[in-house]
């Protein structure tokens, strides 16, 4: 706020001098600066965020290689929404004129068996199974529009509704899927979910039903059911089972909501020190990482994500990208007219990039 009230200080002071050439083309800039933060603001909704939701939760992640901008600094320090990639990563959603006019949704996953709290990737394919284009609004995968439905081999039912998760505003445009038009993406389960619903070691069945607004003079709400998935949690053994045993009693989701960032970095970075050697190591750091980078600390975030530089694994490429650019920030690159062409070194590997 300081540096704000200054800013229009020096605009006012600017304002009151004998308008100069080099004055009058800063206030030009500030007048059409102004003008784009009042559409950026208008059209906040298009401004949404990619959020890690794994064990730990995650401060900020940033997908700059999208057209659009992922950004939580108006949540809890911890949000825990689900994290999405796609072939299409522009979100839609749809319009139906009737209730024969629905898109289809069909899941799947690339692994039946999960340790408890193994992160859990689900498939999501939205496709237009009709013989007519559908009108679309809203955003696959993002939790607050999609529910949850989990029957255990009791053959009780459960449900968790996304909308009670608090998450960044996403703003859909209008889409068109012609017939036989499909969309792609795939999901991390959030937190809450596994501990609400796949606490426990059995065999599930997994439902998702996808909630989009229908754009028509109702403005009614649409909801479709996927097909059902099995999934089977299994109870962790050895270090693995410490490793869970820590995540239950310090990085849940109630100390993930309820303690400050510094707070958790230091959980975090302890599980870390701790059980490296666990499956859920790669996930946490990843975490770590990105907590670290929200928190200004570049140096450790880079430390801590050159662990998982180079694994095989759902965030492999955010590594890498991440990485890179804590890596101009910290050795910036000097280069100009009659300067030598500087060598630039992977920042984890010291293999020269350029």
């Amino acid at each position: 706020m300081p540096e704000t009230l200054n800013f229009y200080n020096q605009i006012k002071k600017l304002m009151y001098k004998k308008p100069t050439f080099p004055t009058i083309v800063i206030l030009v800039i500030t007048f059409f600066l102004a003008i784009g933060y009042s559409v950026n603001n208008a059209h906040a909704q298009e401004t949404v965020s990619k959020s890690v939701a794994v064990m730990g939760g995650v401060d900020n992640y940033d997908v700059s290689e999208t057209n659009i901008v992922y950004n939580f600094n108006e949540l809890s320090p911890n949000p825990f929404l689900v994290v999405f990639e796609s072939e299409k990563i522009t979100f839609n959603a749809v319009e139906a004129q009737n209730q024969s006019e629905r898109l289809s949704l069909e899941i799947s996953n690339s692994q039946e068996s999960y340790l408890q709290a193994e992160p859990i990737f689900i498939n999501f394919k939205l496709s237009n199974q009709t013989n007519q284009p559908i009108l679309w609004r809203g955003a696959l995968g993002q939790v607050s529009k999609t529910n949850f439905i989990v029957t255990n081999d009791a053959g009780v039912q459960s449900r968790f509704d996304g909308n009670k998760i608090k998450t960044a505003y996403i703003y859909s445009s209008l889409r068109k899927m012609q017939p036989g038009e499909q969309f792609q993406q795939t999901a991390v389960l959030i937190q809450e979910l596994l501990e609400e619903l796949l606490l426990n070691p059995g065999q599930y069945d997994l439902r998702v039903e996808f909630v989009y607004d229908g754009n028509t003079e109702e403005e009614r709400r649409i909801k479709i059911l996927s097909n059902s998935i099995p999934i089977k949690i299994v109870e962790p053994q050895g270090i693995d089972k410490q490793a869970h045993q820590y995540i239950k009693e310090k990085l849940n989701v109630s100390n993930i909501y309820r303690l400050d960032t510094r707070t958790l970095a230091q959980l975090r970075q302890q599980f870390v020190d701790r059980y490296r050697n666990s499956v859920y190591a790669k996930y946490i750091i990843f975490s770590l990482g990105t907590s670290y980078q929200a928190r200004g600390e570049d140096a450790k975030a880079l430390r801590e994500l050159c662990k998982i530089h180079g694994e095989n694994f759902y965030f492999s490429e955010d590594v890498e990208k991440i990485v890179i650019r804590i890596g101009e920030r910290l050795n910036p690159v000097i280069w100009g007219p009659g300067l030598p062409i500087p060598v630039i070194k992977h920042p984890c590997t010291g293999k020269v990039i350029n």
